[in-house]
């Protein structure tokens, strides 16, 4: 599984009903291609009835895989436009 296939699954237009019926949604199709939920904890190095370990070590180990786990900040409106308009 991909990094951009893993945002897919993330993605809410994804999770939406198809317009055709007898489609899948995307994030279906994602699951089948990976192997459901075991495939999908094993992509993502989590054990099903368990989690994660999480203990320093596995954090590392995790970070250095997948990347920081960081959401962007919204964007602020300037003091001036909001007192003003």
């Amino acid at each position: 599984m991909t990094a951009q296939e893993l945002t897919l699954f993330f993605n809410k237009d994804n999770t939406k009903l198809p317009d055709n019926e007898g489609e899948c949604r995307i994030t279906l199709n994602i699951l089948k291609k990976c192997g459901y939920n075991q495939g999908l904890c094993a992509h993502l190095n989590t054990d099903p009835v368990n989690g994660i370990l999480g203990d320093q070590k596995d954090m590392r180990r995790r970070r250095a895989a997948f990347g920081a786990h960081k959401m962007a900040l919204p964007q602020s409106q300037a003091f001036k436009t909001i007192l003003f308009g």
